[in-house]
């Protein structure tokens, strides 16, 4: 007589999924997170693009003679620096079938609903590709992010900065020419070299992962250890490097960023726009409201909205969007370091 085992019964036994679908992904946008949330101007979007009036420094005083005439006039220049729209979707279809089966089934419950999990999908992927274009973006409809924004001879939102008529529209670029390590004293030469030049101290340093860990390692000597109890009564030692404020510059780091470099920030001198959806409510059109994009760990305050596409078969299609531009109405302000040795 067969045993009544395990390999006898497996076909017919049912399987009862957890709640959850886990997501083995990573999209956090820490730069752009902690730039939204620091100052900068963060508005809704208006018309054809994102510009400012923009006043460089030319106003000059002098002294005079008693009665003597005035010879010297002077006056600032005025530029307007102007970008384009970065033009952001992500694209999702859902089958009939899938919505269906998806939705009378037992479980997983995050895909019961299956098209609230793809938005979410899509919220998560937006996130992430304007956390990377937030450094990278240069391209025609995209962000136009740090790498170009900081620079001091390309043309920058319009305005030719190899110019010396805009040389006070350069960042501050500090490039070594080679390889070079990271110190405490080069850190403080370039926050120095950015409020000489702009009059203001960077607030905010991000770079890439790699170089954070050099910038971690010059303050291992110095780590404060806290204790602590935890609910059992057992005394636990905790110490490093996790926020690193040197020079009131705070230093973040963030997997997105460009390798072996270290950005110098200014927030306030910053605007974000993202451009509101108008809705055509003649063509049956519904404003669903702007969204905030969802991240690994939180949410991006960058407003997305939803819209159906034309259906092709047994199936939905849709896309998610998000039209958005940053600009550095004063890089002189910020600065980056280059070739910083990892």
């Amino acid at each position: 007589m067969a045993d009544r085992d395990f390999s006898s019964i497996t076909g017919a036994l049912s399987k009862t999924w957890g709640p959850r679908v886990r997501r083995a992904l990573n999209s956090r946008a820490i730069g752009l997170m902690t730039l939204l949330g620091s100052g900068v101007d963060n508005r809704p979007g208006r018309g054809k693009n994102v510009s400012e009036g923009v006043e460089l420094d030319g106003e000059s005083a002098e002294t005079y003679s008693d009665g003597a005439d005035a010879s010297t006039y002077t006056v600032n220049a005025q530029i307007v620096p102007t970008l384009s729209w970065g033009l952001y979707r992500a694209n999702g279809k859902i089958t009939n079938l899938a919505r269906d089966t998806a939705g009378t089934s037992i479980g997983p419950g995050d895909l019961i609903r299956i098209a609230g999990r793809e938005l979410s999908n899509k919220s998560r992927a937006l996130a992430l590709k304007l956390g990377t274009d937030f450094y990278s973006g240069s391209g025609s409809n995209a962000l136009i992010g740090l790498d170009s924004a900081l620079d001091d001879d390309n043309t920058y939102a319009g305005v030719d900065r190899s110019s010396g008529t805009n040389a006070k529209y350069r960042a501050n670029v500090i490039d070594p020419g080679s390889s070079t390590a990271v110190t405490k004293a080069l850190i403080r030469d370039d926050i120095a070299t950015i409020y000489d030049a702009g009059g203001e101290y960077p607030t905010l340093a991000l770079c890439h992962t790699d170089v954070y860990q050099k910038i971690a390692s010059l303050f291992d000597a110095n780590v404060q250890h806290t204790i602590a109890t935890d609910k059992d009564g057992r005394v636990l030692l905790q110490g490093g490097v996790e926020v690193i404020k040197f020079n009131g510059c705070l230093f973040m780091q963030d997997r997105l960023a460009t390798t072996g470099r270290i950005y110098y920030l200014t927030p306030e001198s910053f605007v974000f726009e993202v451009l509101p959806k108008v809705a055509a409510t003649e063509l049956g059109d519904m404003d669903m409201g702007m969204q905030p994009l969802e991240m690994t760990g939180g949410q991006l305050p960058l407003g997305m909205y939803l819209e159906s596409l034309a259906r092709t078969g047994a199936a939905q299609k849709f896309s998610a969007y998000v039209t958005a531009q940053m600009l550095c109405v004063n890089p002189i302000q910020n600065g980056v370091r280059l070739n910083v040795a990892t």
